[in-house]
Order: structure tokens, then sequence, then C-alpha cells
């Protein structure tokens, strides 16, 4: 058996007991969307048991080839980002760990697409479709730079693009440690009354893995990290009115509304005018 890279951060008694797991699942009439909350956990044994859920479900996506979404919602401070993106056992992390060493013994084809899509309220214009309807039509993505520290230019306000290659003899869960600070250092945060780091912006990774045409379907991985929740604050504070605040409140239902509406197998182009929605439903 495939040893794994030390860096795997799932003992072997864990990652046995998802394999087993995964094999059990029956994907053959299960829908090809997939919904779920992860919830930020200050414990490290919640932590752990988001962590292990959301590493079985990856597991048996990328080997299945389908598309899952996972979103992590909550007040400030409650470790979403850290379960999300930041964590050794970050959705993220796994994500990119699992896609890249898929590809590698597979022999898949390409690259491993990687779009990460920042909103705040300085946008300019509405907000897009979500990022998973350019990924599975890949004929009309945007070119991506094959070197995945230097991004194209956007196509879309706040989105950025790149590539990952699936090499022998690297360590692919050690790719996600050198990406991911990098494409997130340059992230909106800011200093709240529950948080000294508390996002102003949702971020949205996707991670198309492209299948061999034959034996294996694409799969498309998608992350949200909504901005951090203001509803613990003191009345008086969090009705303040501004812009930022009007912004990520109305703008988290809306995006709540595009994740349910794609577990349901459709895609909703929502405008991001604050207060004036407009939904377009189309079947996938």
């Amino acid at each position: 058996m495939r040893s794994r890279p030390p860096s795997d951060p799932f003992p072997d008694a864990m990652n046995e007991m998802m394999r087993s797991a995964t094999r059990r699942l029956d994907l053959s009439e299960a829908p090809s969307h997939r919904f779920d909350y992860l919830t930020g956990a200050d414990e490290a044994e919640g932590e752990t048991h988001c962590a292990y859920f959301a590493y079985g479900l990856l597991a048996a996506h990328v080997r299945h080839g389908s598309q899952i979404c996972f979103v992590a919602d909550g007040e400030s401070g409650t470790g979403k980002t850290h379960g999300t993106f930041k964590g050794r056992r970050s959705v993220a992390r796994c994500a990119i760990g699992l896609a890249l060493a898929a590809m590698k013994t597979a022999g898949r084809p390409g690259d491993l697409r990687i779009a990460l899509t920042e909103w705040h309220a300085e946008a300019s214009g509405p907000l897009r479709a979500m990022p998973h309807d350019r990924l599975r039509r890949h004929s009309s993505g945007p070119e991506y730079s094959l070197d995945p520290w230097t991004p194209t230019d956007a196509r879309t306000f706040g989105e950025t693009w790149y590539a990952l290659k699936a090499k022998t003899g690297f360590d692919e869960w050690e790719v996600g440690d050198s990406f991911l600070p990098r494409a997130l250092r340059h992230r909106k945060v800011a200093t709240t009354s529950l948080n000294d780091e508390s996002s102003r912006s949702h971020l949205v990774l996707s991670i198309h893995l492209p299948g061999d045409g034959v034996r294996s379907r694409d799969a498309s991985i998608m992350m949200v990290d909504l901005a951090g929740s203001e509803l613990g604050m003191e009345e008086d504070v969090r009705h303040r009115g501004d812009l930022e605040s009007a912004f990520i409140h109305a703008s988290r239902h809306a995006i709540l509304r595009q994740l349910r509406a794609f577990a349901a197998g459709q895609v909703v182009a929502q405008d991001a005018k604050v207060g004036e929605p407009h939904e377009l439903l189309a079947r996938c």
C-alpha cells in the first residue's frame, strides 16, 4: 500500500476509519451536489471531529467525481477561517492534498485549477454566479497561469485563478502549506469587539479536479468562509449602519441562498446591491 506523506495530519487509525466509511457510501444514487456546514470550534476535539467529517466526504467525492460544497458561517472569532483555510486539518489543506494525490496516483491529465474569490463592501458591480458554474464548464473558464504563485489578471472583481501541477517526488500536503498562506495574505480583516482579526470579506475557494474521461469524472470542491457575523455584539454597535456591516449581513443571506440552490442542482445569480435581490434560477 502506498505510504502516506509524513505531513499528512491524520493518524493511521483515523485514515483507515475514513476509508472504511467512504467505501460504504453509495454515491451511485446520491445527488452530484452536496452542501454541508462547517462550524468553528475553539476546542481541539470539536475541530478534529469537524475535520474528520470533512475529510471523509472529500475523499469520497475526489474518488468518484462530483461537486461538493462546504460553508463556514457564524459569529466572529469562532474559528471559521482556521477550520476552513488555516488549520493543519483545514478543509482547504485536505482538499488540495487529496486532489493532488488523486491526480498523481491515477495519472490524471491537466492541472488542478483553483479559483479564489473575495467579496467585500468595496466591490464594484454585482456578485456573479458562484464560481462552480465556470469550473464545471472548463471551456468557458479564463486562461490561467501555470505558475501557482503568479495569478492571472482577475476576470471578475476579486477573483484570482491559480493552477497546480501534480508531480512525482513531492509532498502534496506541503503544497497546501505553501500555497494557502500566500493566497490568503491580502484578505480584508479588521478588529472588532469580538475578534482581533475579524474577516471583513467573504472568501470562496473553488477547486476543479479533471477526470480522465473514462474511469473518473471531473470533481469540483468549493469552500466558503463567510465574513464574521456581529450578531453577538451589543445592539447599538451592530446596528450602527455602516456600509461594511450592511454588506456583510445582506450578502451573507444572498450567498447562503446561492449555496442552497447549488445543493438543489440549481444556479443562482444574485445581485449584490443591498436590499435589491434579483434571482435567476436555471437548472444545471
